[in-house]
């Protein structure tokens, strides 16, 4: 790690060198940084649409090396599954109302709910409900190109889809998926929305 370390500040120190002699200067550098931080946030406002599933997003921020090698092979199996309840590019939606509202659709499922959201942090808090059940899912919603990109914590989801449906706790597939998911906490599931 040590060696890691150095050769990047040699790195940095031979960037500097060089910018020196061809008549850069570091301002240069600056600049393009601040091109980089100017991509704009989500806010509030920019929420408030209707959205349309584009792809799965999954985002590991865990720390066991052998678990982010093999989410990334469960990564290319995530379209199949997100098809089997409905969402394929270009069909589920969901619409954020400025009264923080949330209505989403899924092939034949459609939920409704409220929200909350900050734009300072990008943390996102939906709360839906099935009979005299609610349930709130913690997680985040930034903007990236354009696209909404929703993540959740999934080991969270998966111990409230266990309360709320006795179908998904009996079934052996959700039990091996959850075992995993408490196994490697850190695991973000969600989708990325295009307007």
């Amino acid at each position: 790690m040590a060696v890691l370390c150095m050769q990047t500040a040699d790195a940095q120190n031979w960037q500097d060198l060089l910018r020196r002699l061809t008549g850069g200067s570091s301002k240069q550098a600056s600049t393009e940084q601040t091109a980089e931080e100017q991509t704009p946030a989500l806010t509030a406002a920019t929420l408030c649409t209707t959205w349309t599933y584009s792809a799965p997003a999954m985002k590991y921020e865990g720390n066991d090396m052998l678990a982010s090698i093999a989410l990334k092979g469960v990564e290319s199996y995530l379209p199949a599954l997100y098809a089997k309840v409905g969402l394929t590019s270009g069909t589920g939606k969901a619409t954020f109302t400025t009264l923080h509202d949330v209505h989403a659709e899924a092939g034949d499922h459609k939920a409704s709910g409220s929200y909350t959201f900050d734009p300072s942090t990008g943390d996102i808090v939906i709360t839906a409900g099935r009979g005299d059940a609610t349930a709130s899912f913690h997680g985040t919603a930034t903007l990236e190109d354009g696209t909404l990109v929703l993540l959740f914590d999934a080991a969270e989801a998966a111990d409230i889809m266990e309360k709320m449906s006795e179908s998904a706790a009996k079934n052996e597939q959700f039990k091996t998926m959850k075992s995993l998911l408490d196994s490697y906490p850190g695991i973000k599931l969600g989708c990325k929305m295009t307007r």
